[in-house]
């Protein structure tokens, strides 16, 4: 339960290893995950903050660690191309929520494999061949509005995000999401899916050293 630097930094050198034992990895892996700024794994950086407790944060989450396992026992979880993985599980009962990431600017640096607008044709182009339902969470543009041109709905949505988590700094902003769904919702329902996404958008707060 210790948030540490030091342990920050062990298990940061330990996931360069090629000969760490499996279960070392992945324990390495949620301490970094969870003690960086800002999640970005390429280049972790040890987290603090003046404003709230990272280190009772970082308790919570471990503490919740069997929650995280008893809903993941029986979910499959695969690592394929998202065309692949769309085309092997597609059917008219099949619910696919889609998260790309956002931003080609802004997202970019954060992932090890840049997203650009040829992905974004690319998943159009196959959500348009979809049998099941979608919900698309995306930033607005002209790729996915073509959606729209196909009889999609579409919806906006202000979300919180910053850096610091707190609503005073500067780099508190507030972003315009765009919802994009091939089927029918009703009113409740889209209450209900805005208040969730408003939820998971809020960013931890973190300074890096």
């Amino acid at each position: 339960y210790f948030y540490s630097r030091d342990i920050f930094n062990e298990c940061k050198e330990n996931l360069k290893r090629d000969n760490l034992p499996y279960i070392d990895k992945a324990i390495s892996f949620y301490y970094v995950a969870n003690c960086c700024y800002g999640g970005k794994l390429i280049t972790p950086a040890f987290g603090y903050s003046k404003i709230r407790n990272e280190a009772k944060t970082f308790r919570n989450k471990v503490e919740k660690i069997d929650l995280i396992i008893d809903r993941l026992k029986d979910v499959f979880i695969e690592n394929l191309d998202f065309e692949d993985l769309i085309n092997k599980y597609d059917s008219s009962d099949t619910f696919f929520y889609c998260d790309p990431p956002y931003d080609l600017n802004r997202s970019c640096r954060a992932y090890e494999h840049p997203w650009n607008e040829d992905y974004e044709k690319r998943l159009v182009d196959c959500l348009l061949k979809i049998k099941g339902k979608v919900l698309l969470t995306v930033y607005d543009n002209d790729t996915y509005n073509r959606l729209t041109e196909y009889g999609w709905q579409k919806n906006n949505i202000t979300v919180f995000s910053s850096i610091t988590g707190n609503l005073r700094k500067i780099d508190s902003t507030h972003r315009t999401e765009t919802i994009y769904m091939n089927y029918e919702q009703d009113k409740q329902e889209e209450i209900d899916l805005r208040e969730d996404i408003k939820d998971d958008r809020r960013s931890t707060a973190t300074c890096h050293s």
